[in-house]
């Protein structure tokens, strides 16, 4: 699995400080390497659109409503198939992983 502190220089900035309160309240249980964010169906809010536009970005037809809805659904366990991984359906920091692999430069 990817460490979260690597994904994180990834992603874009507007989904790393959407992403910050959520890791806060991880680390009150584990360290910031160990959290992890999970998205899956009925997930909403921005975070869940920042996925969604990205998905849009790569060529997928959908929504950017903020709903984690069936077509995000179909969507990223099209991507997780396409990538090789386990493909449930779940948006985590393997899928996070796909949709944001690293620049030529962070190689």
């Amino acid at each position: 699995m990817i460490e979260l502190v690597e994904l994180l220089a990834r992603l874009p900035p507007e989904l790393v400080k959407l992403l910050g309160p959520i890791l806060e309240r991880h680390d009150a249980r584990k360290t910031r390497q160990n959290a992890q964010v999970v998205l899956r169906s009925g997930t909403r809010g921005p975070i869940v659109q920042c996925v969604q536009e990205r998905l849009v970005e790569l060529g997928d037809t959908l929504d950017t409503d903020g709903i984690y809805g069936r077509a995000t659904q179909a969507a990223i366990i099209r991507r997780q198939s396409e990538a090789g991984i386990r493909a449930d359906g779940l948006c985590g920091p393997d899928t996070f992983a796909v949709l944001w692999p690293p620049s030529p430069s962070q190689d």
